[in-house]
């Protein structure tokens, strides 16, 4: 997956968080302007544009500042949606733009083509809440206001922003473009100032926006399903957490049965029926429910008229396969950790 990286004027120096996530990935690179220190709408659109271009897959755009509001209006002039989404911290009020900047004033209000997370802190001095409420809104982003981030700039000494680098992270992975960001090599980041993200309101996660794995016509099924995908925000590799949300009607999963991953469900909302085996249970919030590897088939409908939720852990034990007992398909964990999808007569999906 490739990342272009979209700063705002001065072009985040290497000690910039940007600068550090950049060097720590294979395949990223930075717009190059004509110039940093007056930016030029037009010029700056078309730096974004032969980036994008120059890639040899869908990017991932990853922009700070006024590159956030480049980022939309790329958007708007290129009529393109060829990116795979955009991470947008600290998205300005163009308002307050003088000189080459006031070109980007007013920023546009055109819904996005792709899924977009936009980032704000509680002590941003370019922007309000609301104002950034109101843009991710119109782009048809999510949004996430996340604690202090004046100890990420520059002057108070290079900042790796690790929490910023798992919520990147957990939303590459979450729109189905998982990136390879390693800090491992890096000092410890000190004082981020940044509390919320190390424990944040699970409801804040974006969602999984691939609704499933299943190929077609399985996929289509899982239609009303939402993950929002709770441990892969904290880099958690051994076991997955999601908080899932089933819309009346909809169902978790296909009626299936893993070889080797033990699954655990935690109710929170509503009163969905577990089907196991040839038996059904209803739940009700506060009620949980286990399934062994090896054990019998299982799946969760909801067949009444309002959403219901619960959180789903599951391990991630190699050489897992997965039975379906009422569908023509199996599945098999690969060792990169994705799933082969094939008939039951061992033809591939």
């Amino acid at each position: 997956m490739s990342t272009i990286f979209i700063p705002g004027p001065g072009g985040s120096e290497n000690a910039h968080w940007q600068g550090r996530w950049q060097a720590s990935m294979k395949q990223a690179v930075r717009i190059a302007p004509p110039g940093w220190d007056a930016p030029n709408l037009r010029s700056w659109v078309k730096a974004l544009d032969d980036a994008v271009r120059s890639c040899s897959e869908a990017p991932l755009l990853v922009a700070d500042g006024l590159g956030c509001l480049l980022v939309a209006h790329w958007a708007r002039s290129e009529g393109n949606s060829a990116v795979a989404g955009a991470f947008l911290v600290g998205v300005p009020d163009s308002a307050a733009f003088t000189g080459a900047a006031a070109d980007f004033h007013p920023a546009p209000t055109d819904r996005l083509a792709f899924p977009t997370l936009v980032l704000t802190s509680v002590d941003d001095p370019c922007t309000s809440r609301t104002h950034a409420r109101e843009l991710a809104g119109a782009w048809g982003a999510a949004f996430l206001q996340v604690g202090a981030l004046r100890d990420c700039d520059t002057a108070s000494g290079p900042s790796d922003w690790r929490e910023g680098a798992m919520l990147l992270s957990a939303f590459a992975a979450g729109i189905g473009a998982p990136i390879q960001l390693d800090l491992s090599g890096d000092r410890p980041s000190e004082t981020t100032g940044i509390q919320d993200a190390a424990a944040i309101i699970a409801a804040d996660v974006p969602p999984r926006r691939k609704p499933s794995n299943y190929p077609e016509p399985f996929r289509s099924r899982m239609n009303g399903r939402l993950k929002r995908q709770l441990g892969n925000l904290f880099g958690l590799t051994n076991f997955g957490v999601n908080l899932t949300v089933l819309a009346p009607g909809a169902v978790s999963a296909l009626h299936h049965a893993h070889s080797r991953q033990d699954e655990f469900i935690y109710v929170l909302d509503g009163e969905p029926t577990l089907f196991i085996g040839d038996r059904t249970v209803r739940l009700r919030p506060g009620m949980v429910a286990g399934f062994k590897a090896g054990g019998e088939a299982h799946h969760i409908e909801n067949g009444t008229t309002r959403d219901c939720s619960f959180i789903e852990i599951g391990d991630r034990t190699p050489g897992d396969e997965v039975a379906y007992p009422a569908d023509d398909i199996e599945a098999s964990l690969d060792e990169r950790g994705a799933w082969l999808f094939r008939h039951k007569d061992g033809t591939p999906y």
